[in-house]
């Protein structure tokens, strides 16, 4: 992979039990009785396809060996080999899965907290902090996945793989190398990531060769990229906020990407990046100031951008590499600069103005004001949050 540049309710779960298939059971996993079973993955290995899995109080660290793809083994404390299974935890402040301490191997072999496997459709999991492992967590197939945890994670925090329809709503990333991640080639689509929070992680949200995928209402603080697509088609970027960010807030790389009243704040790098042939549309967008530019585009990518706030940076705010030979301009038009003066604006633009070989930005008529960058404020989601 390449960088470029609460708890349950009584009446949640009587609703998750009843919607329970007729003659599903309930089994019970916990640290102190009742229970039907103490180990988590016992608890799974007895479950059949429409049963809910509840998961008490504690710590859940047993490792158990798994063959999950055709010879490659895994050491996971969770593994779901069974189709239509819900876990429930009794919240993810009080139910951890995954040692204590860093584990990254066990007899040599790589670790993860928890994973569903291929083919096991309908998983539904709720209220666990998964942490402490290579992975914390990995999806082989669509699942629901929401108010869980996933810490530190030297590798990443939830990875999917062959994935069609996953949802993660609702969850806490924090401290450690990638959040959530789909790598290069992993084949997944329908993918949707919403009202997340990602701390202290080197890359919040990797979308790499995903196929239709959805980030939304999700909050970013202190992260070196908070969110990168790489190679994808028919992404939305909806209503993020990223704070400390220490690279760039955004990069796109070949693919498209629309993003819709997102308020992204100032990085030390570009803020907004658009790498190798990336078409991106943007609009109700705030972007902030970058150290190196606010916004950069290169290779063959194309950005329409309006409605915007587009702030001013120490060095140039737009800087274009695109050869206009590919692309002749890019749609900045109808955006709040801070001024409404051109020849201001036109000083802060790198572009075929200054370069005959680079394409050029249309940037007039430009508006007065700024315009709402979100539909609804960012201060509840980082109340919840405890930011």
């Amino acid at each position: 992979m390449r960088i470029y540049i609460a708890q349950l309710t009584i009446s949640a779960g009587l609703l998750v039990l009843a919607c329970a298939p007729v003659g599903a059971d309930t089994i019970r996993v916990a640290r102190t009785p009742p229970f039907d079973h103490s180990v988590l993955q016992d608890a799974i290995d007895a479950a059949a396809p429409g049963d809910t899995v509840t998961v008490g109080p504690g710590r859940y660290d047993e490792f158990r060996l798994h063959d999950v793809i055709e010879g490659t083994f895994v050491q996971a404390v969770g593994w779901v080999q069974t189709p239509e299974l819900t876990i429930i935890g009794d919240g993810r402040d009080m139910v951890f899965v995954g040692p204590a301490n860093l584990v990254l191997n066990v007899g040599g072999t790589s670790t993860v907290a928890f994973g569903i496997d291929r083919g096991m459709e309908g998983s539904f999991v709720r209220g666990i902090t998964f942490q402490n492992t290579n992975f914390a967590f990995s999806a082989r197939v669509g699942a629901v996945v929401e108010m869980c945890s996933f810490e530190g994670a030297p590798g990443i925090g939830f990875v999917i793989s062959t994935s069609n329809g996953l949802r993660v709503q609702d969850c806490e990333f924090r401290s450690g190398d990638v959040g959530l991640a789909s790598p290069t080639g992993s084949g997944n689509s329908n993918l949707e990531v919403s009202d997340c929070q990602f701390v202290d992680m080197a890359l919040g949200v990797d979308f790499e060769s995903v196929n239709s995928g959805v980030i939304s209402d999700c909050f970013f603080s202190d992260n070196q990229i908070p969110i990168q697509v790489v190679g994808s088609n028919g992404v939305l970027v909806e209503s993020c906020e990223t704070v400390g960010t220490t690279l760039s807030a955004c990069v796109v790389s070949r693919g498209d990407a629309t993003l819709l009243r997102n308020r992204f704040g100032p990085a030390t790098d570009a803020t907004l990046a658009l790498l190798g042939g990336a078409i991106v549309s943007g609009l109700n967008n705030h972007v902030g100031a970058g150290s190196g530019a606010t916004i950069f585009i290169q290779g063959t990518s194309q950005l329409t951008f309006n409605h915007g706030f587009i702030e001013p940076g120490p060095d140039p705010s737009v800087i274009v590499r695109t050869a206009v030979t590919a692309v002749p301009t890019h749609d900045l038009r109808n955006n709040y600069w801070g001024t409404v003066d051109p020849t201001q604006i036109e000083e802060w633009i790198t572009d075929g103005n200054d370069n005959p070989f680079h394409s050029v930005v249309e940037f007039e008529p430009i508006l007065t004001s700024p315009v709402p960058t979100q539909r609804e404020s960012m201060s509840a989601l980082r109340a919840r949050f405890g930011q």
